[in-house]
């Protein structure tokens, strides 16, 4: 499927938006990557972020699966 380069940022406004071949975008990504040094510590807040995140998602799933039945 195809998004038009419009499309991108209209539902959610993203830090970076992509509009490429996933698959070239991902080997490019992963070279990069790999030719530095790099790390995201445990402490680092974005762990915290994504981890409270996760848990906002995971009750509104729980919260929908149940209502199905």
């Amino acid at each position: 499927m195809d998004i038009c380069a419009e499309e991108l940022h209209n539902s959610v406004p993203a830090k970076v938006a992509v509009q490429a071949d996933i698959g070239v975008f991902i080997r490019q990504l992963i070279e990069e990557l790999s030719s530095q040094v790099w790390a995201l510590r445990v402490t680092n807040p974005w762990w915290g972020q994504l981890n409270s995140k996760s848990n906002e998602n995971k009750a509104v799933v729980m919260v929908s699966c149940s209502m199905v039945y």
